[in-house]
């Protein structure tokens, strides 16, 4: 499956596919005795699908990705875990906003005070399935959950203000696993609108794609793709239907930590490598660069 600037996708075919893989490693995680979150809601979204390959891989308890992905995914979620319930619970914060959800069960899982309004962009297809499966397994998020279909190459902006959002309140964004899927004049629109909407003490968390080693990450990801496509009939990589096939990978990208600082935001983080040892994870060998070199930042404006 090829790109276009218009192409849409549910959570099973293209790049929504990459939900899917990341419940299966959350879920994963879940079960861990020493798991750096639990989030009871990856299975039961997972499993929705109903993807006969994907379960195959689930059932053969192998990670989408192999571990080098799982580790990155498991350090970002805890980090960002903990960014959001640092915003509310020692910010402030009630207004939270995280671009291309996919399959987050964040608005369920975390203990939001019940005055915050979260709001969650993603297709709209993505977010009706999240919501629909959830909502007939009986979970209900604690706090304002408001969902906004729109494509983020869109209005987004007049989506989320038509939705309530609020620009005279202080905002915590997330962009988790997002950029790689935007060329790299989206990803700057993107970040031109969060400041554009931000009121004084908001602040944004990003997973950084802008520090990855490209040859590298192409010759692992089609590596790694190859052999779960073939044992499993999963596509990570990079075939012309693979999900890594279709992240803009050939074009130069500045990292978004260095557009937050030139618009005068405060940055600061650490680098995924730090976060994994944080959360007592090991970066395999095959993996010590590339990915493993990606920021995770936080940064607020005046």
């Amino acid at each position: 499956m090829s790109r276009t600037q218009d192409d849409t996708w549910d959570v099973s075919a293209g790049v929504g596919e990459t939900a899917l893989g990341i419940a299966h490693i959350r879920a994963i995680e879940s079960t861990r005795q020493d798991a750096a979150f639990i989030d009871p809601y990856a299975r039961v979204l997972f499993d929705a699908v109903n993807s006969p390959s994907w379960s195959t891989m689930a059932n053969a308890g192998v990670s989408a990705g192999g571990a080098g992905l799982a580790a990155y995914v498991v350090a970002r979620t805890k980090y960002f875990d903990d960014y959001l319930m640092d915003s509310v619970d020692s910010l402030g914060i009630r207004q939270v906003v995280t671009l291309a959800a996919g399959l987050d069960s964040r608005p369920y899982r975390l203990a939001w005070p019940t005055d915050t309004m979260l709001f969650e962009i993603d297709q709209p297809t993505i977010l009706d399935f999240k919501e629909t499966t959830l909502r007939h397994a009986g979970i209900q998020s604690m706090a304002d959950y408001r969902q906004v279909g729109q494509d983020l190459r869109s209005d987004w902006a007049g989506a989320l203000l038509a939705n309530g959002f609020d620009t005279q309140r202080p905002t915590a964004w997330l962009v988790e696993g997002l950029l790689p899927y935007l060329k790299p004049r989206d990803q700057d629109a993107l970040f031109a609108t969060i400041v554009g909407l931000s009121a004084p003490g908001s602040r944004v968390a990003v997973d950084d794609f802008g520090h990855t080693d490209i040859p590298w990450f192409r010759s692992a990801t089609t590596s790694t793709g190859n052999l779960e496509r073939s044992s499993y009939g999963v596509d990570l990589g990079e075939s012309s239907s693979g999900v890594a096939g279709l992240m803009y990978l050939d074009e130069s990208r500045r990292p978004a930590s260095e557009w937050f600082a030139a618009h005068d935001w405060q940055v600061s983080g650490v680098r995924v490598r730090e976060a994994v040892s944080t959360v007592n994870r090991s970066v395999p060998r095959e993996d010590e660069l590339g990915l493993f070199d990606n920021l995770l930042f936080t940064a607020h404006g005046a």
